[in-house]
């Protein structure tokens, strides 16, 4: 059955193509049939969804392996070859006119800046919408990062501004009252 079909009109049609082979009118279809129907769909659906949830697993696990495989051949091909002039695991940044460590370098940015220049210096190339999501996690990370340093700075300020006022009024306090003048 294609799958464009949409699951109610399947479940309809299987119940009337089993009652003609029993014999039975077909022209009604039992609301409890229906929804036993339904739920043994949903139930082989997912037993469907898992099994292929772990085949998509199990593949990943081998390409991994073949990927480890190709790259410790290639590493040993590199040997005495200058960073820049290779690249494991593809080549979408030996594709660009300045590699991004070498500006990540050069400008001295920082491992988060840097990450998400990376991401998206290769993510046409690569990782598509998902190099996309892991800068925006990167970016959200600092931004979580820069508040609550933000935070801790303001409340530094406003405890240093405190200790100064007590400071202060204790100072008046004793100017006040003669205490502490040289006389």
């Amino acid at each position: 059955m294609p799958r464009g079909i949409p699951l109610k009109k399947r479940v309809v049609k299987k119940i009337k193509v089993a009652k003609k082979v029993t014999k039975q009118p077909a022209v009604h279809v039992d609301q409890q049939d229906y929804r036993e129907e339904y739920e043994r769909l949903i139930v082989e659906h997912k037993m469907l969804h898992e099994y292929r949830m772990k085949q998509d697993h199990r593949i990943a696990e081998l390409e991994d392996k073949l990927v480890i495989f190709t790259d410790q051949e290639q590493a040993a091909s590199y040997v005495g070859q200058p960073a820049n002039s290779r690249q494991i695991g593809g080549d979408h940044y030996r594709r660009c006119r300045i590699q991004p460590w070498d500006f990540i370098c050069a400008n001295g940015i920082g491992f988060m800046e840097g990450t998400i220049i990376s991401y998206l210096t290769r993510w046409e190339d690569k990782g598509g919408i998902q190099d996309l999501r892991k800068c925006q996690h990167y970016l959200d990370k600092m931004v979580e990062n820069e508040t609550q340093k933000l935070i801790i700075k303001e409340n530094f300020r406003a405890a240093n501004q405190a200790a100064n006022d007590v400071i202060g009024g204790v100072l008046n306090s004793l100017s006040q009252s003669g205490i502490g003048r040289g006389t």
